[in-house]
């Protein structure tokens, strides 16, 4: 395999017969608007194709990133099991340097370190031996073909224009995955904030606001390597609140904030070491122990006062 790094690149696989920069355009269908042909994908098609892979995440840093809906998808990135810094799954827009074809092709992932530069990242074939089965060249093919045409979510209708692609994520993250991204309360939402909605209530005198949430969790100097949840104390505001993700060894997700119920929040669950609320699959919350964040090892625990100061704050409708 060819090691990837800055500069490298590879260019995306294309129909037999076929060579060069070209390749990854040609095929056998006729071509519909702006280089479109009629067996191109859209985002459905590729994560029909990924799904049909019989992919198992568990002990995988990336989680079932094939279950997420579209922006997330497409903004994902995640932390290696064994080397700090970002991953992330797609460069819309540029098929040969991005992670996704890279390890469904069985090449070296680009890691982002802690600076933003761009290192290799071997990992090997995705998926791995006993945990599903691989795409083939066709399949490959088309994956790379929907990348370069920018990822959208739906194909444009003949005579269009073609959708816009997504907004590539910043280089060094924001992040995905959630993904963002709990003994079961009787009523935690299954949604996330509104959109839209009305800010949350400004936090009353000596209460905190999300700096304050997040210069309490920075100050136990947590590590996130390994974990499925990722450095989301580093996360915008808005990203913050919507964090959810999967965990890495049972499917569905786990969502770190319920606004307005502070003691129902995995966060404060987990600074406590009560166990987390995972939504399964088909959306019923069941109990999912972890123990105490952060874990042995990888920063200091959080004091009694700090944590109810933290569940004032969600209760409080987390304010910004």
């Amino acid at each position: 395999m060819t090691p990837v790094g800055p500069g490298t690149t590879v260019t995306p696989p294309g129909p037999a017969g076929t060579t060069g920069p070209e390749a990854g355009m040609g095929g056998d269908g006729p071509t519909s608007a702006a280089g479109w042909r009629d067996d191109d994908l859209d985002f459905a098609g590729v994560a029909r194709l990924l799904k049909e892979m019989n992919g198992k995440a568990s002990g995988s840093p990336h989680g079932k990133f094939w279950d997420l809906p579209y922006a997330q998808f497409v903004a994902y990135e995640f932390e290696g099991n064994t080397e700090p810094g970002k991953i992330r799954l797609l460069v819309p827009g540029k098929s040969a340097e991005s992670n996704l074809m890279h390890a469904l092709k069985g090449e070296p992932l680009v890691r982002l370190d802690a600076a933003g530069k761009p290192r290799p990242f071997d990992v090997g074939a995705m998926p791995p031996k006993g945990k599903g089965k691989a795409l083939d060249a066709k399949a490959l093919e088309l994956v790379a073909r929907w990348i370069d045409h920018g990822a959208p979510e739906t194909r444009p209708a003949a005579g269009s224009t073609p959708p816009t692609p997504p907004s590539a994520p910043p280089t060094v993250p924001a992040a995905p995955n959630v993904p963002p991204a709990v003994p079961a309360p009787p009523a935690m939402s299954t949604e996330p904030p509104a959109m839209g909605a009305a800010p949350p209530a400004p936090a009353g005198a000596g209460e905190l606001t999300f700096d304050g949430v997040i210069a309490l969790l920075k100050k136990l100097n947590p590590k996130a390597s390994g974990s499925p949840h990722g450095k989301f104390w580093d996360l915008p505001y808005d990203q913050f609140l919507a964090s959810e993700f999967q965990p890495n060894t049972e499917p569905g997700k786990v969502r770190l904030l319920t606004p307005g119920k502070g003691a129902q929040s995995n966060l404060v669950r987990a600074l406590r070491g009560e166990a987390l609320i995972r939504i399964t699959d088909d959306g019923k919350e069941v109990p999912f122990p972890v123990g105490q964040m952060p874990s042995k090892g990888k920063g200091a625990l959080m004091a009694a006062d700090d944590i109810a100061k933290i569940e004032r704050w969600i209760d409080a409708g987390c304010p910004k």
